[in-house]
């Protein structure tokens, strides 16, 4: 059964209420498996966890992740990329450049390449609406 998750939700809710009967009025479950309507939201909400946590796990692939510099450099000279560096007020953020064999080069401000610890490639700039 394709349900919403709110409707997922709002229909085991009733079903753990102990003041509910199995034929909770409008409730599919109730009406396809008369005194089995439990078990048969048991596989859909099992069903719809799987399906959520599998499109969450493809979200969180495309999310930039921070890079060590000890574990890798950037590969080219072409892209700008997030760094992170300590300052004197703590961790900052800037964007810059990786020149391979000459280091890294940040755009607001000079900042030795050896202070540099992370970066990330830069998110895909917003979609403009179409009308």
């Amino acid at each position: 059964m394709d349900w919403t998750p709110e409707k997922m939700i709002d229909a085991m809710r009733r079903c753990a209420n102990p003041t509910s009967h199995c034929m909770v009025k409008d409730c599919p479950a109730a009406a396809l498996v008369e005194h089995r309507c439990q078990d048969l939201m048991i596989a859909w909400g099992a069903e719809q966890i799987e399906r959520d946590q599998k499109e969450l796990a493809e979200l969180r692939e495309k999310i930039p992740q921070w890079i060590s510099c000890k574990d890798r450099m950037p590969p080219d000279r072409v892209d700008k990329y997030l760094v992170t560096f300590r300052g004197a007020a703590g961790a900052l953020v800037d964007v810059a450049k990786y020149f391979p064999g000459d280091g890294w080069f940040c755009e607001d401000w000079p900042v030795p390449s050896h202070e540099i610890t992370h970066w990330m490639p830069l998110p895909e700039p917003p979609k403009e609406d179409t009308p």
